[in-house]
């Protein structure tokens, strides 16, 4: 047990960094896998599923390599999707920012009043594992860069791994961590995204 918590705090510091550090690749090879989710390969590092298993086998020897990441990631989702079913909870709504350069975003915009541009052709490949928030302002003000578009997203609780009371999750930001699996529906905005009450999903996943 002490390994494993060892482990996972880990793995989860290192996610929180960067969804590309070696264990941030790990978590989405084997959430993918074992979940049995999309994995996009090509971020901005390419994901090499063999190279990355071969490298857990090893650094976590003590808790059975590859095999047991996959194993901790199924009691980690499952633990999740207790604690949500008992709190009746079955869908959640989230926001996630991405980075992709205008010129690569859409070319048909969508105004929406006098402050949202909607992006309703872009085309954003799913990672293994994505990190998200329940605020919208986290979103919006991520990073600040000219690039950003923001995603909002009703995902299925069976697609969350990980949320804020229970996981090593940035409770500031209500951070949500969910696989790459079937969501209800998603849309994409560029620059920031209203809040799901002034404006509805109609996009299905």
């Amino acid at each position: 047990m002490s390994e494993l918590k060892r482990h996972d705090g880990d793995l989860w510091q290192q996610w929180k960094g960067s969804s590309t550090s070696p264990n941030g690749k790990l978590l989405q090879v084997a959430t993918a896998e074992e979940l049995g989710g999309r994995l996009n390969k090509k971020t901005k590092d390419t994901i090499d599923e063999t190279e990355i298993k071969t490298w857990a086998n090893t650094k976590f020897a003590t808790i059975g390599g590859y095999e047991g990441v996959k194993a901790y990631i199924r009691a980690k989702w499952e633990t999740t999707q207790y604690m949500l079913d008992k709190a009746g909870t079955h869908t959640l709504k989230v926001y996630r920012s991405v980075d992709v350069p205008r010129e690569k975003s859409a070319e048909k915009i969508e105004k929406v009043g006098d402050r949202y541009e909607k992006l309703p052709d872009v085309s954003i490949v799913r990672n293994g594992a994505a990190s998200t928030t329940l605020k919208s302002e986290v979103a919006n003000e991520w990073d600040g860069d000219e690039h950003r578009i923001v995603l909002r997203a009703e995902v299925p609780r069976t697609a969350v791994i990980s949320v804020p009371a229970y996981g090593i999750n940035v409770h500031s930001e209500k951070e949500v961590v969910v696989a790459g699996t079937a969501w209800h529906a998603w849309d994409a905005w560029r620059g920031k995204a209203p809040m799901f009450h002034d404006y509805p999903v109609a996009r299905a996943a």
